[in-house]
């Protein structure tokens, strides 16, 4: 018994010290602190981006600057909770209209353009789908580091909400996506 208490005790230690270390700013050259990027803010311009989507073309998120609102979503396809919440982003995008009323935006994190269009298609999703192979807008433009993460951006490039982590039903996108629509 006390064999079995000490290695809980030595696992929590362990974790609790790893939680501390992770919390501790990096030093630079010659003591210097660095710092990830700052996360865009609700309120904020959204960071332009180009990515290749699954079909070739290039996207910009700018070219929707003064046309529609967009709904962009950080995603993989190992992401348990990406996966739970894109059919209720799919029902709802179609709900308030699709792609006619709102660009709905699904950006692939670091995978291979295959393995995402493999999966897109295998469920029938049909939204704009683009990949990050490199991480470089994720994390060095959204800072994003937890799947999934969700900006609405409204029709002149605003973010006007963000979640980390999945929508849950189809009527909780829905009620996102027409707030958007009354910006």
């Amino acid at each position: 018994m006390r064999i079995h208490r000490g290695y809980a005790v030595f696992a929590v230690i362990a974790i609790a010290s790893l939680l501390v270390a992770s919390c501790v700013p990096a030093e630079g050259a010659a003591g210097a602190t660095t710092s990830l990027p700052e996360a865009p803010r609700v309120g904020s311009l959204a960071p332009d981006f180009s990515l290749q989507s699954l079909d070739g073309r290039t996207v910009r998120l700018a070219d929707y600057r003064g046309s529609k609102p967009v709904l962009l979503n950080f995603w993989a396809t190992w992401c348990g909770p990406c996966l739970i919440e894109m059919p209720h982003m799919q029902k709802a995008w179609q709900t308030v209209g699709g792609r006619d009323k709102v660009e709905m935006l699904m950006v692939d994190v670091g995978e291979t353009p295959e393995k995402a269009k493999g999966f897109l298609s295998r469920y029938g999703y049909t939204f704009t789908a683009v990949v990050d192979g490199d991480q470089a807008v994720t994390t060095g433009k959204y800072n994003v580091f937890g799947l999934p993460t969700t900006f609405l951006i409204d029709r002149k490039g605003v973010i006007r909400y963000m979640k980390i982590g999945p929508f849950v039903s189809e009527e909780d996108v829905v009620a996102q996506l027409q707030a958007i629509l009354n910006y």
